[in-house]
């Protein structure tokens, strides 16, 4: 369980630093052709749900395991939103900077500026999703990746696991 903990802690240690957010970032516009009472039906086709449950049917053991949970739910949803992109967390910050409006609500049902709904297109002016969302650079194209992978066959391994994300240093894919 601690293993669990560090990893999760060192993920998210690591994708931290992909993005700074400064306090007077600009907020986000909305894509072109996409207006503030089309994002509000979007967001009209989402139901809110509250999930409720009786306490006292558990004993403190499950409440704190519970507790847990829910606190692991809260971790794995913040490395998502970086898997979608790193930008997202400073993408978030922008957003609100909008206030409470439908452009918010709608980032924060799809986590992130693009709609899962209608193939990734962008209702906020972020341009279009890379192919390799948050785990790739967004300029790798197949060619150079495998390129890459004959020319050091020692990082295969490392590189295709399906818990790596790819940075450029330089030249180098790390």
């Amino acid at each position: 369980m601690k293993t669990i903990r560090a990893l999760i802690l060192t993920g998210l240690a690591v994708a931290s630093t992909a993005c700074s957010v400064e306090p007077n970032d600009p907020e986000l516009e909305l894509a072109e052709g996409i207006t503030m009472e089309e994002l509000e039906e979007r967001v009209a086709e989402f139901a809110t749900a509250e999930i409720a449950f009786d306490e006292t049917a558990l004993v403190d053991w499950e409440k704190a395991v519970l507790a847990k949970l829910v606190e692991a739910s809260d971790i794995m949803h913040r490395l998502f939103a970086r898997q979608v992109s790193p930008q997202n967390p400073a993408w978030a910050d922008r957003v609100a900077n909008r206030g409470e409006d439908a452009a918010a609500e709608y980032f924060d049902i799809m986590l992130g500026p693009w709609d899962r709904q209608r193939e990734n297109e962008p209702f906020l002016d972020v341009g279009p999703k890379p192919a390799g969302a948050g785990y790739y650079p967004p300029d790798l194209t197949r060619e150079e990746w495998e390129a890459w992978l004959e020319a050091n066959p020692e990082d295969r391994a490392d590189f295709t696991s399906p818990f790596t994300v790819i940075r450029r240093e330089g030249d180098a894919l790390v």
